[in-house]
């Protein structure tokens, strides 16, 4: 299922036309139409955070769903977390010896991590 059908089902569940989401959440009523008719892709973290509340569900759900967050693998149990690596500087020298998706997942949730934060201010 891609992101606009889950995001469609949310809506539902809730019984929020797509107007009533919009209203709700400050996202205009087309852009949320072309996420659940797939026209747009998932959408940005910001705009999932602002989607999160009125539809019930946890801002960390969203991204999962969104693509921006995996699952932790099994296989790196006892490693440092990601929380922790994602706020050492010292992280940094260790990247190279990273296979290119694994770098890219980093950086998103180094960027998810900037944004949970930063809306706690």
């Amino acid at each position: 299922m891609g992101f606009g059908e889950h995001l469609r089902r949310l809506r539902q569940r809730k019984s929020f036309t797509i107007r009533q989401l919009a209203m709700l959440s400050g996202v205009s009523n087309a852009y949320l139409s072309q996420i659940e008719t797939g026209q747009r892709g998932a959408p940005s973290p910001e705009i999932l955070d602002k989607l999160a509340k009125p539809l019930g569900v946890s801002y960390e759900d969203l991204l999962r769903v969104a693509g921006y967050l995996r699952d932790t693998p099994k296989d790196w149990a006892g490693q440092k977390p990601a929380s922790v690596i994602a706020r050492d500087p010292r992280t940094d020298e260790y990247e190279d010896d990273l296979p290119e998706e694994a770098k890219k997942e980093l950086e998103q949730y180094k960027n998810y991590l900037r944004h949970k934060y930063r809306r706690k201010e």
